[in-house]
């Protein structure tokens, strides 16, 4: 159930009934699959020291902050994933 931190408490937002929680969950498992995939080429280009020795530096720091952007979705998405996953 995801929730909103508040100045006057939590709220909550029940999803069930509202969308089909078991296929947005496949539907996030292979969005997390995919910006894993593309986690794991950044991380590869960037572990390439011939790589990060040649290219100009705007490529490399292009590389950087495409890695951030992709772990910031990551966690972004495993959350989601965590909130529909419910207690237990």
């Amino acid at each position: 159930m995801p929730s909103l931190l508040t100045e006057l408490g939590t709220l909550f937002m029940p999803v069930e009934g509202v969308i089909d929680v078991a296929a947005e969950r496949t539907r996030l498992g292979h969005e997390l699959e995919r910006v894993a995939a593309g986690l794991r080429q950044v991380d590869q280009k960037l572990a390439n020291q011939s790589f990060v020795a040649k290219a100009p530096p705007e490529v490399v720091q292009q590389h950087r902050a495409r890695r951030q952007e992709l772990a910031e979705k990551e966690a972004k998405l495993r959350h989601l994933l965590d909130m529909l996953a419910g207690p237990g």
